[in-house]
């Protein structure tokens, strides 16, 4: 599943870029400093921000993942944030995710938050 996953991005990818010459890559990349800016806005008031390191239960590994499952981790591939996830909780045998995104160079509050997290939460029984 995964190398048909992988093969299929990469002819994807290629298309567009035959296609469209970067147009939407160019896109995507203007968009960087609106989408990077409410980020800091937000962190501005808060150490770091929680939220579900995917929109929808984890998927077991023979069935057919949806793509939208990065939706809530990909801004930050954009935007710089550090971000991680650890696990809260299972649901069904399978993990859920909780990930923390924290200011620009600001990694060991995500560590500490994390450590903290993990220490005083046992997520296999939550």
């Amino acid at each position: 599943m995964v190398a048909i996953t992988v093969k299929f991005m990469l002819v994807f990818g290629n298309y567009l870029h035959e296609r469209y010459h970067g147009r939407f890559y160019a896109k995507a990349q203007s968009l960087r400093p609106a989408l990077t800016a409410k980020y800091d806005s937000a962190l501005s008031e808060y150490d770091a921000l929680v939220m579900p390191a995917t929109p929808m239960k984890a998927h077991r590994i023979d069935s057919q993942a949806p793509y939208s499952m990065i939706t809530n981790t990909a801004p930050f591939d954009i935007t710089g944030h550090p971000a991680i996830s650890v696990p809260c909780a299972m649901s069904n045998g399978l993990p859920v995710g909780l990930m923390l995104i924290a200011r620009h160079f600001d990694e060991s509050t995500l560590f500490k938050i994390a450590h903290a997290y993990e220490q005083s939460v046992d997520w296999m029984k939550a």
